[in-house]
């Protein structure tokens, strides 16, 4: 019994030092963060079920992409395949689908003198993920651009 006493609290101060050297070895890494690159358009089409959305509930982002917030508090981010005329003034949007889902890319959103086709169509956390989400691929866009005029 004394033996197992022994080998347990070896196993739990082995532990602890092992636990204390990866601690101390990540704050002696570099603290500066990483460069993080945009999260790339998703690829093929991804839908949501039109009885989970709240599209009286949306957020706007700028005149192409929109937040739109579903039950259980999950967020869907929307990338329109162009501007969208009177995005910012109308009351409430249209969802203009192809069945029980909203799909991107292939169904519109509807405002008070415009159709807009979705290209994409993707979770995401909450309404300021989504802002980083594009303000990121905005940047990478115009480095791009920069890049191929230099």
């Amino acid at each position: 019994m004394f033996a197992h006493r022994s080998i347990r609290r070896l196993l739990v101060t082995l532990t602890i030092c092992v636990g204390g050297a990866i601690a101390a070895s990540a704050i002696a890494q570099d603290t500066t963060e990483p460069k993080k690159e945009p999260k790339p358009y998703p690829e093929g089409i991804n839908c949501v079920w039109l009885p989970n959305l709240r599209s009286q509930y949306y957020s706007l982002i700028d005149d192409r992409h929109l937040v739109i917030e579903a039950t259980r508090k999950k967020y869907y981010l929307l990338t329109l395949s162009r501007r969208c005329r009177d995005l910012d003034t109308t009351l409430d949007i249209g969802l203009e689908t192809h069945g029980s889902q909203l799909c991107g890319p292939g169904d519109s959103i509807i405002t008070d003198s415009d159709r807009c086709m979705i290209q994409y169509l993707e979770d995401v956390k909450n309404y300021d993920d989504a802002q980083q989400i594009v303000e990121d691929r905005d940047n990478a866009e115009k480095a791009a651009r920069k890049k191929k005029d230099d």
